[in-house]
């Protein structure tokens, strides 16, 4: 392949006419110029024409206005940064939001209590989208139990750390904990949600 040929290939293929999405791209063009014709007055689009390139030789300049298909036309800025200004509000609003019920103790005898709790998703997306969990990058839901006195207070089984896992829209998860302790200490129960609501914290004491 000589040196011509080679550079009209490299420029072409920037260019984007590929064989596999010509057809594809074929169409694209068409809506576009449409588009230009019936919201534009006609204009964006400049007539092919030759024109001898000093390394490549003969070529054709042409096609479209450089940022038309990005940039939109300038008495449309205002309605358009309108209605993307609400749809970017009403999907905000649509994001997860995991919250906790109030916690709930129940006295078993003198020194041993359960401690239930509910964290629920009210919102109307889960809090990991499935590209989330594909991609395994979203910070996680982590309830978890502070003592007073770690010396006197102790879990009878489970973990003071608990990682919630996805909540979809509308589900809840309960959670259930037997601590042994004296009567009258306190613990805290807090929940972390990165992306749904933030923090939530309880404290609670053992009666």
């Amino acid at each position: 392949m000589d040196r011509q040929a080679g550079m009209r290939q490299r420029f072409t293929s920037r260019m984007g006419v590929r064989g596999g999405d010509k057809k594809e791209s074929v169409s694209n063009d068409q809506q576009w110029l449409k588009w230009i014709d019936k919201y534009n007055d006609g204009k964006g689009f400049v007539k092919w024409e030759k024109f001898q390139h000093k390394q490549l030789g003969e070529v054709e300049i042409g096609g479209f206005q450089p940022f038309l298909r990005i940039n939109p036309p300038a008495d449309q800025i205002k309605s358009l940064s309108e209605s993307h200004a609400k749809f970017a509000l009403y999907l905000a609003d649509q994001f997860a939001e995991i919250e906790m019920d109030e916690p709930e103790i129940e006295t078993l005898s003198s020194n041993l209590f359960k401690l239930k709790v509910k964290v629920h998703n009210k919102g109307e997306f889960p809090y990991a989208t499935a590209m989330g969990q594909r991609s395994r990058n979203v910070t996680p839901i982590l309830l978890q139990l502070k003592f007073e006195d770690d010396e006197n207070m102790k879990l009878f089984g489970g973990s003071k750390r608990n990682d919630v896992g996805n909540l979809e829209a509308g589900a809840e998860k309960e959670f259930k904990w037997i601590i042994i302790s004296p009567p009258g200490k306190k613990l805290d129960v807090s929940l972390w949600a990165r992306k749904g609501s933030g923090k939530f914290h309880k404290q609670i004491v053992l009666k």
